[in-house]
């Protein structure tokens, strides 16, 4: 799982696998959230674009941390 950290982040479509493999893992857990799978490429754009301009450079903990706190 190298690719929580994002200082491992790059712009392939493996990530995009990756994040689909991930919500189809979890995806009974994450209908009840109502996770909308044709937004999940969107959304880890959105979230690396974040990282780039207000959190380049925390170490991967931190970053989670306060990510998923303010999200």
């Amino acid at each position: 799982m190298k690719w929580v950290d994002p200082a491992n982040w790059t712009s392939t479509s493996e990530e995009l696998t990756a994040m689909a493999k991930l919500a189809e893992h979890f995806e009974a857990p994450l209908q009840t959230t109502g996770l909308k799978k044709d937004r999940l490429k969107a959304e880890w754009c959105s979230l690396k674009t974040t990282y780039r301009n207000y959190n380049m450079g925390q170490d991967a903990s931190s970053f989670w941390v306060r990510t998923l706190v303010h999200r």
